[in-house]
């Protein structure tokens, strides 16, 4: 490249799943207790289809109960080009 051309930069899409386990019960009909499961299940079909990042954003779950889900929700995107982040609360 000459001077004053600037260099192309690579467009990459991103897709982020945003977690919200109770909106994710009520939406399929299922009990709101069964939201962190079905949330897992949902997290490794997203990255599994090419979700860039899976946020968890469970703010109103006790701290045991936070970090048990994102444990499942890593382990459930192991292996996918997907990354997990966690809201602070």
């Amino acid at each position: 490249l000459g001077p004053g051309v600037a260099p192309q930069r690579r467009m990459t899409a991103r897709l982020c799943l945003v977690s919200d386990r109770r909106r994710l019960a009520a939406a399929v009909g299922r009990p709101t207790g069964e939201g962190p499961a079905l949330l897992v299940t949902l997290a490794a079909a997203a990255a599994a289809a090419g979700v860039d990042l899976v946020q968890v954003r469970e703010p109103d779950l006790a701290a045991r109960e936070l970090v048990a889900l994102v444990r499942a929700v890593v382990a459930a995107t192991r292996g996918q080009a997907c990354r997990v982040v966690v809201n602070d609360r």
